[in-house]
């Protein structure tokens, strides 16, 4: 049995090219599937494609409302979502010389923005630090920080590699995803 089973991921730009083909392995892996981008007739073909249950929600992730209509769609289907790919991104190359404003915002905005204003609200003095032994405790000595008044943080000077980045569960809110005892997605 595949660790997707029954597992509930949302896919936020799925109506084309990486998210797509993202969500055909993950329903193949027994995943259920809420998937969104812009375009409702791309959603509609994907989701008849597909071999486990998926739900259409279309969404703008430069538009608030529409993002959150999207998740209370897929909430509704499903009760929880236990993890968000967002893949939503345009791409449109230009020579310096020929640079569109008003194109470079709107990349920005699908490809940045979109990504923190998800409708949701960080959380603040949260603990945040770099789990050097990569052993899923906060250990005396590790890198740490505290989330500001927006949920945001930083972390200055860190070198090249893999650093795995964890987060301290504040009292009154339990962990959902991912697991405890699985830390991959595959």
């Amino acid at each position: 049995m595949s660790k997707m089973t029954g597992k509930v991921v949302w896919i936020v730009g799925a109506s084309s090219g990486i998210g797509r083909a993202l969500a055909h392995e993950l329903s193949k892996r027994g995943a259920k599937l809420i998937v969104s981008a812009r375009s409702k007739d791309k959603l509609k073909s994907l989701v008849k494609e597909l071999e486990g249950e998926a739900l259409a929600a279309p969404c703008d992730v430069v538009d608030i409302k529409s993002l959150e209509k999207a998740m209370k769609t897929g909430r509704e289907a499903f009760t929880t979502i236990d993890s968000v790919v967002h893949l939503a991104a345009i791409y449109d190359p230009m020579a310096l010389r020929a640079l569109d404003i008003e194109k470079t915002h709107a990349i920005t905005n699908v490809n940045l923005n979109g990504v923190f204003d998800s409708g949701e609200n960080g959380i603040e003095s949260v603990t945040v630090y770099l789990d050097a032994n990569n052993n899923q405790n906060y250990d005396f000595g590790e890198t740490v920080t505290v989330t500001d008044s927006d949920g945001a943080y930083q972390f200055d000077e860190l070198g090249a590699g893999n650093i795995t980045v964890r987060q301290l569960v504040p009292k009154g809110y339990s962990q959902t995803s991912p697991s405890t005892t699985e830390s991959r997605l595959f």
